[in-house]
């Protein structure tokens, strides 16, 4: 393609070079022919010889008012007039004894007693001969820069395209095998090497996309099969008892074990919803102090742990009331199981931000775990019971639920177990 355009370009560049040579030629010539004819015209005056000196290239005629040639050169004596009478200038071919092409001009003159009508003519070859010669070349040199310029867009193309080729061949023996594969980097700081960067970043962020996606998915599965193992072991216990097994007790474990299970499957579904970027939430001005007094009386109703809100002030800020509920309970109830007695609750609008913060007055976490804290199934006392330790997905809700809402959730250095969260606030 990029040939044939260039192809196109240099023939229109030919034609029009050849084209304006010959326009300029042909100006010069009938210029010079305009001032021959003057000079003829003023030469012949009152009297007019029957035979014209002039060059052996150069055609005279005088043809008075009835047709006839009064006057000529030399190299037209006897001959009839050469061309119409009309005025103007024009080429011709077959004078008498001339195989060439001449350039003549035709006006009328005024002489002593009547109007005749003028001819000179000169040679074209002035005009022909130079526009042949370019025309010959351009029929050469076109041609040979086609080929030439053919052969090294093809040579570069190649080299060019040689490292894509080499790129598209790695990518496609990239499967789910071989996932740490990355794309060879020419490193010449081009084009290509950039985007054989940017393909390899790609390739980074799709591994490390499909490695949570199979992490998420093996421990899913291990989740639900704990509880599922449990439910199973019980009933089949009570089937294999030859004694009358307590119904009630059965039934209240099953059913417990069925709740765990249910809030798990949420959670899955509330992170896979968020991980595929299809959660619609409906975002308006929320109290937000609302929320968390309405989660902190649930809390207080269980009677665990005494709450303190003494910290609690009016804070409105942007987002999905029902995901701001669920991350403000799950923060609760994650202070709730670690606290000794009291999980205390702040709330206020500071510097333009709202700023939520939830304690409690347990152990703490150890500064290895604070980093690890937000990952999803993160238990960090691996024999605590599944009743009081959860799946260990609260906390990953939670920063998925804060992420999407455009604020920030840490763990405070400077306390034991202090969350602090930070959301935008209401223009």
């Amino acid at each position: 393609m990029a040939v044939a355009i260039s192809s196109g370009l240099l023939i229109g560049v030919s034609l029009l070079m050849a084209t304006a040579l010959q326009w300029q030629l042909t100006d010069n010539l009938d210029e010079g022919l305009r001032q021959r004819a003057d000079t003829i015209a003023a030469f012949v005056g009152d009297t007019l010889p029957s035979e014209l000196s002039a060059d052996e290239d150069l055609l005279i005629q005088v043809i008075d008012s009835n047709g006839l040639v009064v006057s000529a050169s030399a190299n037209l004596a006897g001959a009839q007039p050469i061309t119409s009478l009309r005025p103007g200038i024009r080429n011709i071919s077959g004078v008498p004894g001339r195989p060439e092409e001449f350039r003549v001009l035709v006006r009328e003159v005024s002489l002593s007693s009547e109007q005749v009508t003028l001819l000179v003519g000169v040679n074209n070859d002035d005009v022909t001969d130079p526009v042949t010669i370019l025309a010959r070349l351009l029929a050469v040199i076109v041609p040979t820069v086609v080929l030439v310029l053919g052969a090294l867009t093809w040579w570069l193309t190649g080299r060019t395209l040689r490292p894509v080729e080499k790129m598209r061949v790695e990518l496609a023996e990239i499967t789910g095998t071989n996932l740490g594969r990355r794309v060879a980097e020419p490193a010449t700081g081009d084009e290509i090497d950039r985007l054989a960067h940017t393909m390899n970043e790609t390739l980074e962020r799709l591994e490390g996309a499909i490695r949570r996606q199979q992490r998420f998915v093996a421990d899913a599965s291990h989740e639900l099969r704990s509880p599922l193992t449990r439910i199973r072991a019980e009933l089949e216990v009570d089937l294999a008892s030859g004694e009358p097994s307590d119904p009630t007790r059965t039934e209240q474990s099953v059913l417990d074990e069925t709740i765990d299970l249910q809030q798990l499957v949420e959670g899955l579904l509330h992170l896979a919803r968020g991980d595929d970027d299809v959660a619609h939430s409906d975002f308006r001005p929320v109290d937000l102090d609302d929320i968390v007094l309405r989660e902190a009386r649930r809390l207080r109703e269980r009677g665990r742990v005494a709450v303190d809100l003494k910290g609690v002030g009016a804070a409105q800020t942007i987002g999905d009331p029902h995901q701001l509920a669920r991350a403000v309970r799950n923060l609760l109830d994650n202070a709730e199981r670690h606290a000794a007695s009291t999980v205390t609750v702040g709330l206020d609008e500071i510097d333009g931000r709202v700023l939520l913060t939830v304690c409690d007055d347990g152990d703490g976490i150890s500064p290895q775990d604070r980093d690890v804290i937000f990952e999803r199934f993160t238990r960090l006392d691996e024999a605590r019971a599944r009743d009081t330790g959860g799946a260990g997905l609260g906390l990953a809700i939670v920063r998925d639920i804060i992420t999407r809402h455009h604020g920030t959730v840490v763990l405070d250095n400077r306390a034991a177990t202090r969350f602090v969260v930070e959301l935008p606030l209401v223009p």
